[in-house]
């Protein structure tokens, strides 16, 4: 793993550039509402980065390359909440309390890595995670980050 830099990044940013990056999914829906202020926050903006864009693919892929994303940001008590939600398939309970696991993954490509990867690099900047998900109805993961 490369060395940390945790640095003064700010969200919004970070965000319009995943966004721009999965701009070419044409039948995905994007719904961005990012709160007015400007966010910043102290971590590795790659890494935070890597993140974001991991929980995206995995709503893009749950959806089938067809769908509405929704992208939402709030000031919650001197927290960032960041809310991604889609209106794919959602899982089953036995699937969403192995999400966080190493190696636990539902794909038949990759390595079961990645949302423990994120779980690790929101938590060791003293933010939370939650995964919330509902059959025929989608998923939604909540990020709350301190604010610096």
């Amino acid at each position: 793993m490369p060395v940390r830099k945790q640095e003064m990044v700010d969200v919004h940013q970070i965000m319009q550039e995943i966004i721009t990056l999965f701009g070419q999914h044409r039948d995905i829906e994007f719904r961005i509402s990012l709160d007015a202020k400007s966010f910043h926050v102290t971590a590795d903006k790659e890494e935070l980065s890597r993140g974001l864009i991991n929980i995206l693919k995995n709503s893009i892929q749950a959806l089938e390359e067809r769908g509405t994303i929704i992208i939402r940001t709030e000031d919650k008590a001197g927290c960032l909440d960041i809310f991604i939600s889609d209106n794919g398939p959602g899982m089953p309970d036995h699937v969403k309390q192995h999400l966080f696991e190493l190696n636990f993954s539902t794909k038949t490509d990759g390595m079961g890595l990645g949302l423990s990867l994120v779980k690790k690099t929101i938590e060791d900047i003293g933010g939370t995670i939650v995964v919330e998900s509902e059959i025929n109805a989608g998923t939604q993961v909540t990020l709350s980050i301190p604010l610096s």
